[in-house]
């Protein structure tokens, strides 16, 4: 019979308790009474029953990724783990990683994914309400938020929903007013351009990042045939250096200073995906037609690409095509642009072919450049036989967002930002607005500058003077083409149509 009998509901301090009797137990034994190996055999389930207690249970179906993304070790904790609610920095790897309420991968659960969406919705409600009433109310100004909070959190594992009340005890009280998981995952959907030059670098500050700027050079080795073999001819690392400037990229909106909450939330998606809509363009939009310093569209101050915003952005320094040198700028800054004036009313292969040619630098095959054609270029790569249709990839194929179709392997990639309101010269000058243009670029030699959060930042501010509450959504980002200034690795036709 059993020293101590253990029970399916024992807790880790009873096992600890039971743990340390039978230790005593077996210390006033005689090795010869024969209790011994029974006692060990009672020590064994006690230790193995304190391990599975430790140990976070396995879940079956998707909760179990919860455990094993969320739940760390913990040993200043009751039960030994605890659940990472947010993201942080490993301190031995340096790489972010994110927690349960700012995680957003695909292949997360729904009742996460839901989670998050009704925590962003709160966040943002009581952000707009709590700007109106100057304080932090006792009494919750989102009671409907928080009814579907503390619902969704009793449906967690049970770990996850203990995490929640352990925070203060409060229910939904505790919820910061940052959390914008939702948000963040729009973004990301709407990325089009901006999602095939996929190289990216996260900051914690403005940073200067090394690259290469020359490989070592590969030598035959010398035979060992005598006293003295020749030494392998040694090379050099060229390296250099880019200053990553995260720039601040926001767009404004004003909200009824007096809507409740019930009048607030059956506009939250619509909010949400206006928001997104208008970080995402600014971001493509800079991207292929930034410059900085004299901006090369003339007409700036008056373009509106394709109407896509409400109005033009205006062209002063604070206009987001002033972020930082576009895809059309590099190119002509590297002098590697070409009328196809001619090639547009007769589009061949070997004009393309020419072009691809021109680019320098590192590749990494045929994906590693892009071509991103306005309206009128599409046109005329449709009507070429070497046009590859996405129907005829094969089902295997990788293809990017926004891909229509490939020129001899080459993706081309559709943007709502490459327009045909440029003039004969490939600039916008707000006179002639007839033409488009044909681009391309080498993906690995661009490089995303984010700040490491990913956040977006929600500011509001309450203007008393038209009872409205001002919404300011901003985030920290660049781009930057780690090259010599003079590698051609961009590359821009013009006067198309």
């Amino acid at each position: 019979m059993a020293l101590i009998e253990l029970t399916g509901e024992a807790t880790e301090a009873d096992v600890i308790a039971r743990i340390n009797a039978i230790i005593t137990a077996i210390r006033a034994m005689d090795e010869g009474s024969g209790r011994t190996d029974e006692a060990l055999t009672d020590l064994r389930t006690a230790v193995r029953t304190l391990q599975e207690l430790k140990t976070p249970a396995q879940v079956d179906g998707p909760n179990s990724r919860l455990y094993e993304r969320y739940l760390i070790l913990n040993e200043g904790a009751s039960e030994g783990v605890v659940v990472r609610l947010y993201g942080e920095v490993d301190k031995k790897t340096r790489v972010w990683i994110p927690g349960f309420l700012d995680d957003i991968r695909d292949e997360r659960p729904a009742i996460q994914r839901e989670l998050q969406r009704v925590i962003e919705d709160r966040a943002i409600i009581h952000t707009l309400r709590a700007t109106h009433y100057k304080r932090l109310p006792k009494t919750s100004l989102t009671p409907g938020c928080d009814q579907r909070i503390e619902r969704l959190i009793s449906q967690l594992p049970d770990r996850f929903g203990r995490a929640f009340v352990d925070v203060t005890g409060e229910g939904a009280e505790w919820i910061p007013t940052n959390t914008l998981p939702t948000l963040l995952q729009e973004i990301m959907w709407m990325r089009q351009l901006s999602s095939v030059f996929d190289r990216e670098i996260q900051f914690d500050r403005d940073s200067k990042l090394p690259y290469l700027d020359g490989a070592l050079i590969p030598y035959l080795r010398s035979k060992g045939v005598d006293n003295d073999p020749a030494k392998l001819t040694p090379s050099s690392i060229d390296t250099d250096d880019r200053e990553f400037n995260l720039v601040n990229m926001g767009v404004r909106t004003l909200i009824d200073r007096d809507a409740g909450e019930d009048a607030i939330l059956p506009v939250m998606d619509l909010m949400r995906q206006a928001v997104a809509a208008g970080l995402i363009a600014g971001e493509e939009d800079a991207l292929l037609n930034g410059d900085t310093g004299t901006h090369q569209d003339t007409g700036l101050d008056s373009w509106n690409p394709d109407g896509y915003y409400s109005a033009a952005p205006g062209g002063s320094s604070r206009d987001h095509r002033r972020a930082w040198v576009g895809i059309r700028a590099r190119a002509v800054d590297v002098s590697n642009t070409e009328d196809l004036g001619a090639w547009s009313a007769s589009p061949s292969l070997d004009t393309l072919v020419g072009a691809r040619t021109s680019l320098k630098g590192p590749k990494m095959g045929p994906r590693d450049a892009v071509w991103i054609p306005s309206g009128l270029a599409s046109a005329a790569l449709l009507k070429m036989d070497d046009f590859q249709t996405l129907d005829k990839y094969g089902p295997g194929a990788v293809v990017f967002t926004g891909e229509i179709g490939r020129i001899a392997g080459v993706p081309v990639i559709e943007s709502q930002f490459a327009t045909d309101d440029l003039n004969a010269s490939g600039i916008h000058d707000g006179v002639t607005t007839t033409k488009g243009s044909l681009n391309l670029a080498l993906r690995s030699r661009y490089v995303r500058g984010v700040h490491r959060s990913h956040g977006v930042r929600i500011e509001t501010d309450v203007d008393i003077d038209t009872n409205y509450t001002t919404m300011v959504a901003s985030r920290r980002l660049t781009y930057k083409n780690i090259a010599p200034n003079d590698e051609k690795n961009v590359y821009s036709g013009y006067n198309i149509g």
